[in-house]
């Protein structure tokens, strides 16, 4: 039977659920909310979620409130 290499991805809020898939071993980690959303009163913000993502070493992707406006500012993340 041949061996499959699965990439395993993540969601995760705050630095106890990115702990957890990094030891569920998850390739990379969904983070979010980057940006405000209606249906959720907190987000993250730039600089929490550069925070988050310098401080684990993970791949990590951005979910959460990316509108046209502010899709430029996706450059100034770890990412």
């Amino acid at each position: 039977m041949e061996k499959k290499k699965l990439i395993i991805l993540g969601s995760a809020h705050n630095q106890v659920e990115i702990q957890k898939k990094i030891e569920q071993n998850c390739s990379a980690i969904f983070l979010s909310p980057l940006f405000y959303v209606k249906k959720k009163n907190t987000f993250l913000g730039m600089h929490k979620f550069n925070y988050l993502t310098y401080a684990n070493n993970i791949k990590f992707f951005a979910l959460g409130g990316i509108t046209q406006n502010n899709i430029s500012k996706l450059n100034l993340l770890n990412i």
